[in-house]
């Protein structure tokens, strides 16, 4: 496989994995931080459920993206070795 392909693979791998967490987890999560922290804490309570939010909608979409690069890089990475090639060949004649 092409080093950026496996790159792009292991870091989809691991944003399902902290995207599905947070998906799972994340109003469990604000809901213990609200018990937690009571009344006085709510702009700081806001931010972090401004944030838990943005992680739940961004990193499964962002990592089926990485999915679909990986397989595009794949695709295409012995079509440019070819086309570098074709290209070196008229240079190489002068």
């Amino acid at each position: 496989m092409h080093p950026v392909a496996v790159k792009c693979m292991k870091w989809a791998v691991g944003l399902f994995i902290f995207g599905g967490l947070t998906a799972a987890y994340g109003i469990d999560a604000l809901v213990w931080l609200s018990e937690y922290t009571g009344a006085t804490a709510i702009a700081g309570f806001w931010f972090v459920n401004l944030l838990i939010g943005i992680l739940r909608w961004t990193l499964m979409p962002l990592a089926g993206s990485l999915v679909g690069a990986a397989v595009v890089i794949q695709t295409l990475a012995p079509h440019m070795s070819q086309v570098d090639d074709d290209e070196r060949e008229p240079s190489a004649l002068n």
